[in-house]
């Protein structure tokens, strides 16, 4: 009885070694769906920062802002798009109705940031033009 226990150790090795590697995990796609909105973000935010920078000086910083934000349409329509994938995701039940609103209210949670880093923005480039001058 001895002997048995003393070489189930090395039959359960040499089992594990004749089954090969072991399969490739699948990508979790919560994580990937997490990365492209972060991804969206930062490009939307980009957008309005850069529209930022290269705006006439001289207007109202509130009102120019407005308008790249508008510009930024096809940004802030990708950042609605993967905010969409990732919370179909989480929430398969959901009507696409009720995951478009999420989606838009999400959105409307991080526009004041981007909005006001675009300010910012404008106000330093407005301000580095004048003094230039």
């Amino acid at each position: 009885m001895a002997r048995k226990l003393t070489l189930a150790p090395l039959l359960a090795a040499l089992l594990l070694a004749a089954c090969g590697e072991a399969p490739q995990r699948q990508p979790i796609p919560g994580p990937e769906a997490r990365k492209a909105v972060d991804d969206a973000t930062a490009a939307y935010a980009d957008c309005v920062e850069q529209g930022a920078r290269e705006a006439p000086a001289g207007g109202i910083p509130g009102t120019v802002i407005e308008g790249i934000v508008a510009s930024c349409k096809a940004e802030r329509q990708a950042l609605a798009e993967r905010i969409l994938e990732l919370h179909r995701l989480g929430h398969p039940s959901m009507t696409e109705d009720q995951s478009r609103t999420v989606a838009e209210a999400s959105i409307q949670q991080i526009e004041p940031d981007i909005k006001s880093a675009g300010v910012a923005a404008y106000v330093e480039q407005t301000s580095q033009t004048q003094k230039a001058s």
